[in-house]
């Protein structure tokens, strides 16, 4: 068995693009489920809650944006290598 020298750190480095848009994807999606259910147990008044849904909203979606690119630029960068 061959000992490999790398550490944890590089080969998280090694991994493709398209893994981290996934994982910045479902990340997103998940805080704002944990979120939202964090918050059903707390009680405030409407227009509070409205707005703390809205930016986990906000928040989630860019995690998806970032998501997205990463994949879209681990496949433009495929096709011109």
């Amino acid at each position: 068995m061959a000992k490999d020298n790398d550490t944890p750190m590089e080969r998280l480095k090694k991994q493709p693009l398209w893994f981290w848009g996934f994982v910045c994807i479902f990340s997103g999606v998940f805080s704002n489920l944990l979120f939202m259910m964090m918050l059903d147990g707390q009680s405030m008044p409407r227009a509070e809650r409205r707005a703390v849904q809205f930016g986990s909203g906000v928040a989630c979606m860019l995690f998806i944006i970032i998501g997205i690119v990463l994949i879209v630029m681990y496949f433009i960068r495929k096709k011109k290598s």
